[in-house]
């Protein structure tokens, strides 16, 4: 394997290591419990509020429909990261069989 080669797998592989850290921290963040019932508490909130919106106030109702829009979209990007990891991790045990069989 050429000098170029050997960085370019380092950096394949620091890259990975960079997703797997990511996926770890993202799924101590959903899992947390503080964080979760946060997470509920903004979201009944925001129901609760709907529920007893009057009919003029639309304004309210779009404002508490983007809110739960942005926590639903925090939700799965912290998803998204640990799904990322999963793959990242995957290849780099595919990596590292390699390496192994050589």
């Amino acid at each position: 394997m050429t000098m170029l080669s050997v960085q370019i797998v380092k950096g394949k592989l620091k890259s990975m290591n960079d997703r797997v850290r990511k996926a770890n921290i993202a799924n101590e963040t959903l899992n947390n419990s503080f964080i979760k019932e946060a997470i509920e508490d903004i979201k009944k909130h925001c129901h609760r509020n709907i529920e007893t919106s009057k009919h003029e106030e639309q304004e309210k109702r779009e404002d508490m429909y983007y809110m739960l829009r942005a926590v639903d979209c925090f939700e799965n990007i912290l998803i998204k990261y640990i799904n990322d990891g999963k793959q990242a991790l995957s290849g780099i045990n595919q990596t590292e069989i390699k390496r192994l069989k050589r």
